[in-house]
């Protein structure tokens, strides 16, 4: 009895104390819930009467990502194998479908809410992962910058709103990324730090597992952190704890070259950087170790796949910049229009990530207390994301050794983390900052967004224009209450949130597409479950047939209605039978997809087509 006391008074005092010690984190994750459910409502995805039944589905998670997240789920109700499919295109693999687009941990809210409700679920999926994005990211700066308050809260909204997910909020399995690379990052301070590489492995697997190709580029951007971290706190020469020379340098010169190269070696190895890299390739090298049960079958997959033909997206010759600066910075500007397409003139990567940002990063380069290292390395960092986004072939090698087809600039949420660290570094300096720098930095960004407006800019609107005059002004008035100490420090920062939640909302909502209704996605579900059911009465049970639609409702309806079809639009589609179906007649694209339309008996009989209903 006086263990299971003790128990229950560990239970009601450290739970309480966890929470309290996290409170902001979950703050800002709750906002950020609340914001989605805001625009829920704006675009009717409420159910009647509150709403018109509309659905969060657009582009591929219309026709591709729902129908597969409902065949994942009949497979997983009716006991069926995860791990071939002949649902889609004549037959597949579907554990390829699954590591590729259906691996993320939310996807159980599936199994809650069921198939007829699957547009609910993709929406809850993406609420939960945009308010974890906005919590992870407030617990870094908490854990990386040691402050936790209000204000760390309100960044926490704005990199959860980024400019990315306003783009990208549909590609539901990339989202993962968000709110895992916060904790990927603080696991690499820790092992600079010295402490132990447990969260770093952990957090890097799972997003390996739940988005290989984001986590593809996020071990990218892992060692360049890395790199960068380091050589903030440290330098290429600093000696690790208890190691000590045993000659001086003037001394191993005189050594024969084995021993020369020993001494050197030595000395390399006793360097904080030695120990630190080594324990961050081997903590990289064991997260990868323990995904490889997604990624070594994902590999050979993958092979016969559109995605690693190297004849699709060879590498390119010749450089090639994509914009200009100036382009590039007018993109910043509140609720500039997201980019989707890799076609057309407005092709820029997806950078807004709030207008108190653009007006902080400047504070941050003229900060005295920050170190003149800190900040050459870190426009380092900023010159390395510009090149990276404008020059072709290091887009290339960012995206996997591969041009997307649309969709461009797909690790821009890193870009939007780091300039929201140093914005925010600058926020907790505003002390050093007379209100007339502060009011200086507020009519340089106006002046700027009256120069895109003149010149014009490839995502720039009116709307976006007195958008961005609009909130410079409140900033600067809400960064001259909080240096007052005449204001309730604490009040002002809580109207600092207020402030960044309605920018988030004003900015960004516009930018969200939600124009399906669930009708059209459900309405004769239950109706062809029925004829499924009394085709499975009717056909012997070994005989094997395939069935299709006349009229088809999305690019993937064999996964929707989880019949065995032809239809298919897939990432993991094999790329030959996508050109041998388009050239016997299938509406197609010669690389990942191809649906069926009323073809001759001959063809019918060929696939063992037998039904198709209208």
């Amino acid at each position: 009895m006086e263990k299971k006391k003790e128990k229950r008074k560990f239970f009601n005092i450290a739970v309480p104390r966890f929470i309290a010690d996290n409170k902001y984190c979950y703050y800002s994750a709750l906002i950020a819930g609340f914001i989605m459910i805001f625009v829920f409502f704006v675009y009717d995805m409420l159910p009647e009467p509150m709403g018109k039944g509309m659905t969060i589905l657009r582009m591929d998670l219309y026709h591709q990502y729902g129908p597969l997240f409902a065949e994942l789920y009949e497979r997983i109700m009716q006991n069926k194998s995860l791990v071939y499919s002949w649902a889609s295109g004549m037959g597949s693999s579907f554990l390829g479908n699954t590591l590729n687009y259906l691996s993320s941990p939310f996807a159980v809210i599936m199994l809650i809410l069921g198939h007829r409700n699957m547009t609910e679920a993709i929406a809850g999926m993406i609420l939960i992962k945009a308010a974890f994005s906005a919590g992870t990211f407030t617990w870094f700066i908490k854990k990386s910058l040691g402050r936790h308050d209000g204000s760390a809260a309100a960044f926490g909204l704005l990199y959860a709103f980024c400019g990315y997910f306003i783009a990208y909020y549909w590609n539901v399995m990339w989202l993962d990324a968000m709110y895992l690379y916060p904790v990927i990052l603080y696991g690499i301070e820790k092992i600079i730090n010295g402490k132990k590489a447990t969260l770093y492995i952990l957090s890097l697997a799972l997003l390996m597992y739940a988005t290989y190709y984001i986590g593809f580029m996020v071990c990218i951007l892992s060692a360049l952190y890395f790199l960068y971290y380091f050589f903030i706190k440290n330098k290429m020469s600093d000696k690790s704890r208890g190691f000590e020379d045993e000659l001086s340098l003037s001394e191993a010169k005189s050594l024969p070259l084995g021993h020369n190269l020993l001494y050197n070696y030595r000395r390399l190895a006793g360097t904080k950087f030695f120990k630190a890299g080594v324990k961050f390739a081997v903590s990289s090298i064991t997260a990868i170790m323990l995904a490889a049960a997604a990624l070594l079958p994902l590999f050979f997959i993958l092979r016969a796949t559109s995605a690693t033909n190297p004849d699709n997206n060879p590498f390119p010759e010749d450089y090639k910049s994509y914009y200009n600066v100036f382009h590039f910075l007018a993109n910043h500007l509140a609720g500039a229009d997201p980019t989707i397409r890799s076609s057309g003139e407005n092709v820029l990567p997806n950078v807004y990530c709030g207008i108190i940002t653009v007006m902080l990063v400047p504070l941050y380069l003229f900060s005295k207390k920050i170190t003149s290292r800190e900040k050459t390395l870190s426009v380092m960092f900023l010159t390395l994301f510009y090149f990276s986004f404008n020059l072709n072939k290091l887009n290339y090698i960012w995206h996997a050794f591969h041009f997307p087809n649309d969709l461009p600039y797909r690790f821009s949420f890193a870009y939007s983390f780091f300039i929201l660290i140093l914005a925010y570094k600058a926020f907790t300096r505003l002390y050093e900052f007379t209100p007339g720098q502060i009011l200086g930095v507020g009519v340089g960004v106006m002046g700027f967004a009256v120069l895109v407006q003149e010149m014009g800019s490839k995502n720039v609107t009116d709307t976006v224009f007195w958008t961005t005059i609009v909130f410079v002004a409140v900033y600067v008035f809400v960064f001259w209450l909080i240096k007052n100490p005449v204001y309730n420090a604490k009040a002002m920062i809580s109207l600092l949130v207020c402030c960044c939640a309605t920018e988030v909302i004003v900015a960004s909502t516009p930018n969200y597409e939600m124009n399906q209704a669930k009708v059209h996605f459900v309405e004769d579900l239950s109706d062809f479950q029925e004829v499924m059911a009394e085709l499975g009465q009717i056909e012997d049970e070994n005989g094997f047939y395939r069935m299709e639609l006349s009229n088809w409702r999305t690019h993937m309806d064999p996964s929707w209605y989880f019949y065995n079809g032809i239809s298919v639009f897939s990432s993991m589609a094999y790329q030959s039978l996508s050109h041998m179906q388009r050239l016997m007649g299938m509406d197609g694209n010669d690389i990942n997809s191809y649906n069926y339309s009323p073809q001759t008996p001959v063809y019918n009989a060929m696939t063992a087509l037998k039904y198709v209903a209208d």
